[in-house]
């Protein structure tokens, strides 16, 4: 069993309060959930309304699936166009 972790730094452009803020992280993280059946979360940043940490996970039985499926959920994220993605970090955990 394989477990795929990402986390993405966005970059919120023209938000000046923590709703607004919402308003479009909220979107991603459903949209998201929806597209990629996967598990997606604010995970840090959770006070400056210029900036978002999302987190997501994926769990599979294949090494390559997860990676291609990691690659495809950032891919997607950026090409929503409702934040920039400044930063990424991706790992896969193996489990016996």
């Amino acid at each position: 069993m394989f477990v795929g972790l990402l986390r993405l730094e966005l970059r919120l452009h023209g938000v000046d309060s923590l709703k607004g803020k919402r308003a479009i992280v909220k979107p991603i993280l459903e949209r998201t959930r929806r597209k990629f059946h996967c598990a997606a979360a604010e995970t840090g940043d959770n006070d400056n309304h210029h900036l978002a940490q999302i987190g997501i996970s994926v769990v599979g039985n294949d090494q390559s699936f997860l990676n291609g499926c990691l690659d495809n959920i950032a891919n997607y994220i950026e090409s929503l166009n409702l934040a920039e993605v400044i930063d990424q970090e991706w790992e896969i955990l193996s489990f016996p």
